[in-house]
C-alpha cells in the first residue's frame, strides 16, 4: 500500500497543472455543497428564525420551457407588484451580496457609531443574534435604498418576500400575482417574453423537489 501511495506521488508531481485544477475543483464543488446544506438545514429543518414562517412566500420567476432555470424580480417588477398586490400585510426585497466594511468588530456597543460599507458611511441601527439568518448566515445586513432603481427590467437579482394576510393562501397569492403580471406581458413583451412568474412557500423556492423528497418533506 505504501508503494501505491508513493508511486501516486510521483504520478502527480509530473502533472502539477492536473493537480491544480483537481484540488480547485474539488474545492469549489465543497464550497457549492457547504453552501446548499446551510440553506437546506437553515430553511428545510430548522426553519426561519421569523413568527408564522408558513405565511411567507417567495415571489420568483423561472423560464417557461425551463421551470429549473430560475431568476428573481427586477426593481421595476418588485415595485409594481407591491403597489398593486393585496394578499400580503408586509413585503420586502432584498439580494445578498458582497461588502467593504471599515471600522469596530460587531460588538453590542457598536450601535450608534459608524462603520464605512463600501465607502460610504452608515449608522449602525443593531446587532443581530450570532445564530441569526435570514435565510443564510450574513456578516452584515444594509439598506438596499435606491441602489436598483435605475436597473433594466430584466435585471432579476431581488429576492421578493410577502407575509400573506390572515386567511391567505399561497394559491390565492398565485392568482392575484397572475394577474398582476399579465400587465408585465403587455406594457413590456420584450422583457418578459418566455417568463413565468410564481408565488411559492419560502421553503420550496429554496429547497429543490428532489431534495424534499430525500428529506420526507411535504
Amino acid at each position: 500500500m505504501l508503494s501505491d501511495f508513493r508511486l501516486s506521488l510521483r504520478t502527480l508531481a509530473k502533472s502539477p497543472f492536473f493537480v491544480v485544477v483537481a484540488i480547485f475543483t474539488l474545492a469549489l464543488g465543497i464550497g457549492v455543497n457547504t453552501a446548499m446544506f446551510s440553506i437546506v438545514e437553515g430553511i428545510a429543518l430548522r426553519g426561519l428564525l421569523v413568527p408564522e414562517q408558513q405565511r411567507v412566500v417567495f415571489i420568483g420567476t423561472h423560464q417557461a420551457d425551463n421551470a429549473d432555470d430560475r431568476a428573481r424580480l427586477s426593481w421595476a417588477e418588485f415595485e409594481e407588484w407591491r403597489d398593486r398586490q393585496q394578499t400580503c400585510l408586509e413585503v420586502t426585497a432584498y439580494e445578498d451580496n458582497t461588502a467593504t466594511v471599515s471600522g469596530p468588530g460587531a460588538d453590542p456597543a457598536v450601535i450608534g457609531t459608524t462603520l464605512k460599507i463600501n465607502g460610504e458611511w452608515s449608522t449602525v441601527v443593531g446587532v443581530a443574534p450570532a445564530d441569526f439568518r435570514f435565510p443564510e448566515h450574513a456578516g452584515l445586513f444594509f439598506p438596499i435604498r435606491d441602489l436598483h432603481r435605475a436597473d433594466k427590467r430584466d435585471n432579476r437579482i431581488l429576492a421578493v418576500l410577502g407575509r400573506l394576510k390572515p386567511g391567505a393562501t399561497v394559491a390565492q397569492a398565485q392568482v392575484e400575482l397572475a394577474a398582476i403580471t399579465g400587465r408585465f406581458a403587455t406594457d413590456h413583451p420584450d422583457t418578459t417574453k418566455g417568463i413565468v412568474y410564481q408565488a411559492q412557500k419560502m421553503r420550496d423556492a429554496f429547497v429543490d423537489p428532489e431534495t424534499r423528497q430525500l428529506l420526507g418533506l411535504t
